[in-house]
């Protein structure tokens, strides 16, 4: 009598735990499926005159924007990146499309952004 009540005190404690690992195991992929995706974005690159405080309010809106969907990796993790591109690509391979493909490596990024103002 005391081994029968002695095992279903066991096997409650265990479905116990079984229950509160699965539900564990649930919230972590629900968790994982929040989380937003990497991505980079370049250095806003300009052409003709336009005022810094425009570029600045331009770049911060971008930032802004893209940060809802993904989540941005700092400028200084991409120039580390982008100086190893440049240290270990031979002068020939550094195309842009090259280098830009070897930070997104480097760092395990698929999305890359990159902003071009034109002022004529």
């Amino acid at each position: 009598m005391f081994f029968q009540e002695s095992l279903k005190h066991t096997f409650e404690k265990s479905c116990i735990i079984l229950m509160l690992l699965g539900l564990m195991f649930q919230s972590g992929q629900l968790f994982a499926q929040d989380r937003k995706p990497p991505a980079l974005i370049n250095k806003l690159v300009t052409l003709g005159p336009i005022e810094e405080v425009q570029k600045q309010i331009v770049f911060n809106h971008l930032q802004a924007v893209l940060s809802e969907r993904f989540e941005l990796v700092s400028q200084r993790r991409f120039d580390e990146a982008q100086n190893k591109a440049f240290e270990e690509l031979d002068y020939d391979q550094c195309t842009e499309e090259n280098c830009i493909r070897f930070i997104q490596d480097t760092l395990q990024v698929e999305s890359f952004f990159s902003l071009q103002l034109m002022n004529s």
